[in-house]
């Protein structure tokens, strides 16, 4: 039987973004992305229309008509940021990040400080699986025992889109995209890369709706009812808004492959990727207040 209260989705409250390989599989090369800095997130299904089949007798009437079930191809799928990222648009985009020093922002050295875009003709092989929590709303207030709806899409692949304007308002920050389901997690479950389980910063692996519920990861989104205490399993930068987090993150160790951050004076190789390897830079960056660093220092 249903579990049943009536209970409305409003809200977003929280992303969390996991890089993953082409072939669908978690990317532990690379850091899981934690945010409530987005402005709004949404997806539309898109179907490829079923043939149809119609002939008419001699006389003009409609001898035989058949219309074939239309077929579901993938998703489509927006998602809008509060404020410029650096590493929230490689986690989202691909790219590479641009460290601070050598007389450039030396207050942040060692600190991610800007973006580069992918290079032209990039085929933008850079799949991620999504999660959204959203409020349970009974009565004007989140449903007792199951107070969140917890989203996922276990495979999307986003661009940048929208145009860029810069004048007497905010920039806008868009990505679009497509989204499918994912085969190579529908066995193993999508897991935090979990470093801080111990200190209540992340929840553990165990304990994950999607390695509960893995199986609906074949499918390109699926939602469940969720207790999750998400301040409790997040720290307390949850309640900074547009905070920015990052797993695993430990002190002095970056959780960027090298391969992927500019340092200064950086010479780059034939492909557009840095040729040396880079200094560790900071563990991540509130969206909404530039310069501040949450998380592990």
């Amino acid at each position: 039987m249903a579990y049943r209260d009536g209970a409305s989705s409003v809200q977003g409250r929280l992303i969390r973004v996991t890089p993953l390989l082409v072939d669908g599989g978690v990317d532990e090369a690379k850091p899981v992305w934690i945010s409530n800095g987005f402005i709004t997130a949404s997806f539309s299904p898109e179907f490829e229309d079923g043939d149809e089949i119609t002939e008419k007798a001699a006389d003009g009437s409609v001898c035989i008509s058949y219309k074939a079930p239309d077929s579901f191809k993938r998703l489509n799928f927006n998602l809008s940021l509060c404020s410029p990222d650096p590493e929230s648009a490689a986690v989202l985009a691909g790219g590479l990040l641009i460290e601070g020093g050598d007389g450039i922002c030396d207050s942040n050295e060692g600190q991610v400080i800007g973006y580069s875009s992918p290079p032209v003709g990039d085929a933008g092989e850079n799949p991620v699986a999504v999660e959204i929590w959203s409020t349970a709303n009974v009565g004007g207030r989140p449903a007792s025992g199951q107070p969140w709806f917890h989203w996922v899409f276990p495979y999307v692949k986003v661009r940048y889109t929208g145009d860029r304007e810069f004048g007497n308002s905010a920039l806008s920050n868009e990505f679009e995209g497509q989204g499918l389901g994912n085969p190579a997690l529908a066995n193993t479950g999508l897991y935090s890369k979990d470093t801080q389980a111990s200190s209540g910063a992340f929840p553990k692996a165990q304990s994950e709706d999607w390695v509960t519920y893995r199986a609906a990861l074949m499918n390109p989104f699926s939602y469940v009812r969720s207790c999750d205490n998400l301040t409790d399993e997040f720290g307390g930068d949850y309640v900074v808004r547009g905070f920015h987090f990052f797993t695993p993150s430990s002190p002095g160790v970056s959780p960027w492959p090298a391969a992927q951050v500019i340092s200064p004076n950086e010479t780059m190789d034939e492909a557009g990727r840095p040729t040396v390897a880079a200094p560790t830079p900071a563990t991540g960056v509130a969206a909404g207040f530039p310069g501040e660093w949450v998380g592990d220092e």
